[in-house]
């Protein structure tokens, strides 16, 4: 099994995954407003454009730069007057851009180096993952919270509607997830990280425009 001699390699991979996930998640909890949020978090892609182009000298085609640029000074002109004077989101956004770099270079890197497929990564991420997860969720209180709110009245019916949207919801959650992380790694394989990360941040203009409206 390759997974004992790239072990080091897998854990890297996974706490990178699990650090991007995680600064994502709170980065919407701390920011005071989402479409600032969503607006800065776009601009992942201009992160790896410098990196790609400064740093490994790769030749990025003139389309994808104007593309870079449009959706650029779109997403500022969408959320440009919902910035506010708050240093904390602006640091979240930050962190999390570089944390995305870190975690699609790395897992681009990694898997044409070693030749490993997809499948098996995402695999081996999922063992790594869920047990640090779950000793995450109880030490940050979240079972407990989710606990207590499935015993409230409100949920004591398992037939009511809180109770199905709620089933619902962390049924798709889950299948959402398995989708987004399966087509970043198939698209991150196929493609640069840059023209990945180019094509992610169109969901993140249909976000901001539900948002708005």
């Amino acid at each position: 099994l390759d997974f004992k001699r790239l072990w080091g390699k897998y854990l890297i991979f996974s706490l990178l995954f699990m650090a991007n996930q995680l600064s994502s998640f709170y980065g919407g909890l701390l920011v005071k407003n989402t479409v600032m949020f969503l607006t800065l978090r776009k601009f992942s892609f201009i992160f790896t454009f410098f990196y790609e182009f400064f740093v490994e000298k790769k030749k990025i085609e003139i389309l994808n730069i104007l593309s870079m640029l449009l959706i650029a000074g779109g997403s500022l002109l969408v959320g440009l007057d919902d910035f506010t004077a708050d240093y904390i989101g602006y640091l979240v956004v930050i962190v999390n851009n570089l944390l995305t770099l870190a975690y699609s270079k790395y897992g681009e890197f990694f898997r044409k180096k070693n030749k490993v497929p997809n499948l098996k990564c995402l695999v081996y991420n999922s063992f790594i993952v869920q047990p640090v997860c779950l000793c995450f969720i109880f030490g940050t209180g979240e079972f407990f919270r989710f606990k207590n709110y499935i015993l409230s009245d409100e949920m004591n019916d398992k037939y009511s509607f809180l109770y199905i949207r709620l089933s619902a919801l962390v049924i798709g959650s889950g299948l959402l997830a398995v989708v987004l992380n399966s087509s970043f790694m198939i698209s991150n394989e196929k493609n640069s990280s840059f023209f990945t990360q180019l094509l992610g941040s169109t969901k993140d203009i249909f976000i901001s425009v539900f948002i708005l409206n």
